[in-house]
């Protein structure tokens, strides 16, 4: 398994374009997220600001898999469908 950088991920501030840079803590630099200038802003925006909850759905998702341990029924009763994407979410985020 793929290992990420723990704790928390943070931005700077607004505009993503112009700081891009994800950290931890006051010094540690994660990455910077390249925006391409043909992404409207509004959408720049969106995309940072998912890539910072990434470290958090992962753990919500881990947390949800080990807590059902087999396909849980949904209100909708497509269980199977979403264990099998929460199974492949899993999987690309472990780079596996």
């Amino acid at each position: 398994m793929n290992k990420h950088t723990p704790g928390e991920w943070q931005r700077n501030i607004k505009p993503a374009a112009k700081y891009p840079t994800v950290f931890v803590g006051r010094n540690k630099h994660v990455f910077a997220v390249l925006h391409d200038n043909k992404i409207p802003p509004e959408e720049q925006e969106a995309n940072h600001d998912l890539i910072i909850a990434a470290p958090d759905l992962l753990a919500a998702l881990e947390s949800l898999m080990k807590a059902y341990g087999h396909p849980f029924t949904g209100e909708n009763g497509n269980s199977g469908e979403c264990w099998d994407l929460a199974r492949a979410a899993l999987q690309k985020a472990r780079g596996s």
